[in-house]
């Protein structure tokens, strides 16, 4: 069973507005492929420090909510 504080940061995310122009948050797939990373790569990533998730969302197998700005630059690094 979900606690009432994750039930309620997910209903706070899920009303959160996004734009289609500079969106503040992203998911997996989109922080991978920005990157050009595998998923367990990112969570290698996260694990070592190296970026930080914004949110996790409720249950064992909840997804991760990336900072969209985060991302795009670490992508701008040259490898």
């Amino acid at each position: 069973m979900y606690s009432l504080t994750s039930v309620a940061k997910f209903a706070m995310l899920a009303r959160m507005p996004v734009t289609r122009e500079t969106p503040a948050a992203m998911g997996t797939a989109e922080a991978c492929e920005l990157l050009g990373v595998s998923k367990d790569t990112l969570i290698r990533m996260a694990a070592r420090g190296e970026i930080t998730p914004l949110h996790k969302l409720p249950g064992p197998n909840g997804a991760f909510i990336w900072n969209a700005a985060e991302i795009r630059k670490l992508a701008a690094k040259p490898a």
